[in-house]
């Protein structure tokens, strides 16, 4: 499936370098031909803070410890897979990561990539931060002035799984616009990020979008970033507008606007979007008499019903919105909704766009993204709520994170590798957890092929919302020769999203060495 991902990258970097793209978005920038970057044989690049192989890119094993590294390898059409972790642009507080035409930034991977599928990815269980905190923890003025730059980039410039969090912009940088992000003239598709705990000292502490440019927002959340002026989440300026679809604004604060801000000729299409629990002293939405913003099927927080069909303002009800640290903007914010939220089965089904990243790897980006921020199924029906939305059931929800399903299967760790002496033997622990919120969930193991060397305490189990059961996994290596075995634990279950997982098994068997005592011989 690898290559089939990226052979149509390829082909869409193709038609986007010859003339007008799929959409009136997906045009290249006029440039001069030695400027162009034209598409070479497709590859996959790896990035592993972990890693300690060759450093060459080309595999988990040999895979890059540094993101720039792999950006600077990367040709269009190449996707860059990254491991969770956390990577910083440089050194220096003018270093970015500069997003490039036709190539594909998709974090959320496990330390050593798992099975080395593109499904092992989940973003939310493993956090890949992108970080402007290059300086003194303790202070962000020392930070890097933007932590991810789009600017001129097309549609095919893809980010999505990662968090981006610390950037800090000060005036003398870019007029102190866009701490986490920072686009001029750009278009690039941004997809299930976290922009979290980024400042800008005049406007865009998440996100800045300036000059004419129009990229995609999707299933992206916006949390504890801040700015002295307007967008503490997000602001377009100067002709350029943002399309932001089922994006959560929650923990945003701003001498202006909270959320979202259009000034100076700026504009944005808003659906399926929460914008709740931002500073209340000012308006979630700020727009001036030069600027335009069409919004619908969106829960916006205020005195009144922000205008436009289908839009409501009643409190979201998070799970956790601020996690337990009672802090918005860090990794423990649970903005999903509960179960009687009135944005369960509210949004607009029309307005969810196609799943330009192929985000379930099934070869068709031209259906609609069918995954929420965290990975799990976006369109669910909730039977006991009344659909409010647009379109037929199942029917979206607003915000960036359906609906937690009734039974969401988490299995930790994601392999076992073990090492030991001919004849012992040694346990290892396997966790299976129901992060779902409505019912149990039932589950099988085996083995694959079935390995005398392993056994198992559990092999079946029923697992109640919010549990967690512990397996032992004993390896006995008593009727082994030395060498390396190798199994799978298969792990069957009613989770509707991932029925099977496979946990990779590799069992080292090594040479007992046999130290005699020293004999000492009279002369």
């Amino acid at each position: 499936m690898i290559q089939n991902r990226n052979f149509q990258r390829f082909l869409l970097s193709l038609l986007i370098l010859v003339g007008p793209g799929l959409s009136s978005q997906a045009q290249a920038p006029n440039l001069p031909y030695d400027s162009l970057n034209i598409p070479t044989v497709p590859k996959t690049i790896y990035v592993d803070d972990t890693a300690s192989g060759s450093d060459t890119g080309t595999s988990w094993a040999n895979a890059y410890t540094n993101l720039q590294t792999a950006l600077g390898a990367a040709n269009p059409s190449d996707e860059i897979w990254v491991a969770s972790g956390t990577y910083k642009p440089g050194a220096a507080r003018g270093h970015t990561f500069q997003l490039k035409n036709g190539v594909a930034l998709y974090g959320g991977f496990p330390d050593g990539g798992g099975d080395g599928t593109f499904i092992a990815r989940k973003p939310k269980l493993y956090h890949t931060l992108l970080s402007g905190e290059i300086g003194n923890p303790s202070i962000k003025t020392d930070n890097t002035y933007h932590v991810v730059t789009g600017s001129g980039n097309n549609t095919t410039a893809i980010i999505d799984g990662f968090t981006i969090t610390r950037g800090y912009t000060p005036v003398s940088a870019d007029t102190g616009m866009g701490g986490g992000f920072y686009i001029y003239n750009g278009s690039p598709t941004v997809s299930g990020i976290s922009f979290m705990d980024n400042f800008a000292e005049n406007y865009g502490g998440g996100m800045a979008n300036v000059y004419l440019g129009n990229p995609l927002v999707v299933n992206c959340t916006f949390t504890g970033n801040m700015t002295n002026g307007s967008g503490g989440g997000l602001v377009n300026l100067y002709g350029a507008s943002t399309t932001i679809v089922n994006s959560t604004f929650a923990g945003n604060a701003a001498g202006g606007a909270s959320a979202i801000a259009n000034y100076s000729g700026g504009g944005a299409y808003v659906r399926n979007i929460i914008a709740w629990g931002n500073n209340i002293a000012n308006p979630a939405i700020g727009v001036d008499s030069g600027s335009s913003i069409s919004v619908q099927y969106s829960l916006i927080q205020g005195m009144s019903v922000y205008p436009g069909t289908g839009n409501i303002n009643p409190d979201p009800l998070y799970l956790d919105g601020d996690g337990w640290d009672n802090m918005y903007g860090t990794l423990d914010d649970d903005l999903r909704l509960q179960e009687t939220s009135p944005a369960v089965d509210a949004g607009d089904n029309t307005a969810v766009p196609s799943d330009i990243p192929d985000l379930d790897n099934d070869g068709n980006t031209s259906e609609k993204i069918p995954f929420d921020q965290y990975g799990k199924t976006r369109f669910i029906d909730i039977f006991q709520v009344t659909d409010t939305g647009n379109g037929s059931a199942p029917l979206v929800d607003m915000g960036a994170i359906e609906t937690p399903i009734w039974r969401d299967i988490n299995v930790s760790p994601v392999s076992l590798d073990v090492a030991i002496k001919i004849g012992d033997s040694t346990t290892r622990a396997l966790i299976l957890q129901n992060l779902g919120s409505y019912a149990d969930l039932n589950w099988t193991l085996s083995e694959n092929p079935e390995a005398s060397w392993l056994t198992e305490n559990k092999t079946s189990g029923a697992l109640q919302r919010g549990c967690a059961n512990q397996i032992d996994v004993t390896f006995d290596s008593a009727i082994l020769n030395t060498g390396v075995y190798t199994s799978a634990l298969e792990i069957s279950s009613d989770d509707p999203d991932e029925a099977l997982i496979k946990i990779p098994v590799s069992f080292t068997v090594q040479i007992r060495t046999i130290f005699l005592p020293l004999v000492s011989f009279g002369s």
